[in-house]
This record gives structure tokens, C-alpha cells and sequence, in this order.
């Protein structure tokens, strides 16, 4: 998360109204960022002073029960439809790094096979990249961080999608040299799980 989107977000972490995925994503970033840790210990140590002044509100519970019915009962949405488009969308992201991968792997299932073997260098690239301490040239989980980190580096601008809601952790990125020529190495995490993605 940029320090932008969390200096947006952070009166509903303070009041513990977002979802647990970014909860847990501006926790990260508070622990990271001292400019963004510094702006939280002023919120907190505001709402602090604001609740032991007096001036802190507390309604009677009648009138906060009163409240809650009212707002119970106010236009329930309707979340089937919600959930089936959710479901849509997840499978048609699933469907895009499909054929993101595909694009990537089957025109060196299609080329005629060179001497040194490409597939082979894939898979040697790939176990390379785990025997030793060079998993990534550039450590991110950012998108708009790894991308531009190519600029200059290859002949193409190579797409860098956020898969973390399908539960692949963009863990960053290294150059590869393969088949005669300079190819992109993205590297997601999921679970214990490490995944190259060569473009």
C-alpha cells in the first residue's frame, strides 16, 4: 500500500471499520513507514485526549439501540447478486493469468527446439533462482514498483498483474537470460510456495 492510500484509510483503521486484508496491509505499512507511523501516534494520541477531556459522547443505550434498529432496517442490499459477481470476476481473473502464462510459455513449445533446449533453461532459471540468494533484483510487492524497475532493461514492457486477491503475493522481480535473449522473471508467493512467471 502507498502512504497515500493509507492516510486515506486510516480513520476507519483507527475506528476498526476496514476489512481484515487491509487491516493487516496498513499494519505492514505503519511497521515500515515512519512518516505514516508518525501521522497514527498523532490520530491515537488525539482520539485519546479527545475521549479522556470529556468531550468524547457517549449516547444512552436506548437511543443507541433505537439507532441501530433504524439503521438495520434501512435498504438491505441485495448480496446474491454481489456474490455471483465476484465469483465471475475471480474466474475471469483466473482466466486472464491462464492465458498471461500460456502467452508467455507456448511459443517456445511451438519454436523449434534450439540445441541448448529452452524449456530446460526455464527450469533451470527457476531452481537456480532457489539454490541461491537470488530470488529477485528488485523486491516488491507493489505493481507500479516492479514494472517501471524493467524500463531500459528489456526490449519490452513487460505486465506485472496484481494477483493478490486470487492469493498469489507479488514478491518482486529479477532479469533472466533465455533462449538467445533478456526476459522478464516475475515472482508470486502463495502460501509456502514460490512461483516464476518468465516473460
Amino acid at each position: 500500500m502507498s502512504c497515500e492510500e493509507v492516510q486515506e484509510l486510516l480513520h476507519g483503521y483507527l475506528d476498526g471499520e476496514l476489512d481484515l486484508v487491509r487491516t493487516l496491509a496498513i499494519e505492514r505499512h505503519l511497521r515500515d513507514c515512519p512518516v505514516c507511523a508518525r501521522l497514527h501516534a498523532q490520530q491515537e494520541s488525539l482520539r485519546s485526549a479527545i475521549r479522556d477531556s470529556g468531550l468524547y459522547f457517549t449516547p444512552p443505550e436506548p437511543l443507541e439501540r433505537r439507532i441501530r434498529e433504524a439503521v438495520r432496517g434501512v435498504g438491505r442490499p441485495d448480496t446474491s447478486a454481489w456474490k455471483w459477481s465476484r465469483r465471475w470476476l475471480g474466474l475471469g481473473a483466473a482466466a486472464a493469468c491462464m492465458a498471461l502464462v500460456l502467452w508467455g510459455v507456448l511459443p517456445m513449445w511451438f519454436q523449434p527446439s534450439s540445441p541448448d533446449g529452452a524449456p530446460q533453461e526455464v527450469m533451470a532459471a527457476h531452481i537456480r533462482s532457489l539454490m541461491v540468494d537470488h530470488l529477485t533484483d528488485v523486491t516488491s510487492s507493489e505493481s507500479h514498483t516492479v514494472k517501471p524497475w524493467f524500463e531500459g532493461k528489456l526490449d519490452f514492457s513487460p505486465p506485472v498483474p496484481d494477483l493478490s486477491l486470487q492469493g498469489f503475493r507479488l514478491v518482486g522481480g529479477r532479469l533472466e537470460y533465455l533462449d538467445g535473449r533478456a526476459v522478464a522473471a516475475l515472482v508470486y508467493q502463495r502460501r509456502e510456495h514460490r512461483i516464476n512467471l518468465f516473460i
